[in-house]
């Protein structure tokens, strides 16, 4: 849709609604619905429009949390890399601040421990960020790091 308010809305159903599935499917159709489903939030992460990329991260974020034992494993990670190379260093500090706070609530998901401490490091540059809300951000992130007991919160 032109209208990027159409689409963030689109977003915040598809998230609402993850995984949207036919339950008289065959598992092939099924995998290539939840295919899509992933492709169109992959899409949504660089949309045009700030305020619909930062609602596409809480999203992406709020998915890999909730369903983090059922998406397939190259799929998080390449959503992650997304999250941790490209979008922690857009320059909407809407964006910025969205990707500190998804990844917040993705501590939540102890499953998600072992690949974030890899790559949490990357977000380093989030404590020199010239706005203020994305540095605390950053900080309520290491404060939750530091109680999170399979993350070293040194490294």
């Amino acid at each position: 849709a032109a209208n990027s308010n159409v689409r963030q809305n689109a977003l915040i159903l598809l998230v609402e609604l993850f995984p949207l599935e036919d339950p008289d499917a065959t598992k092939e159709v099924k995998d290539n619905l939840l295919n899509r489903q992933f492709f169109l939030m992959e899409k949504l992460l660089f949309d045009d429009c700030p305020d619909v990329r930062a609602s596409a991260v809480e999203g992406v974020c709020r998915v890999l949390c909730l369903y983090w034992e059922i998406i397939p494993p190259s799929i998080t990670t390449k959503m992650l890399t997304k999250l941790f190379d490209d979008l922690s260093h857009d320059v909407c500090s809407n964006v910025r601040l969205s990707v500190l706070n998804g990844i917040l609530y993705l501590l939540t998901n102890a499953q998600s421990h072992e690949v974030l401490k890899v790559l949490l490091p990357k977000l380093g540059h989030a404590l020199q960020d010239p706005v203020l809300s994305v540095r605390v951000a950053a900080c309520d992130l290491l404060l939750a790091i530091r109680d999170a007991s399979s993350i070293q919160f040194c490294k």
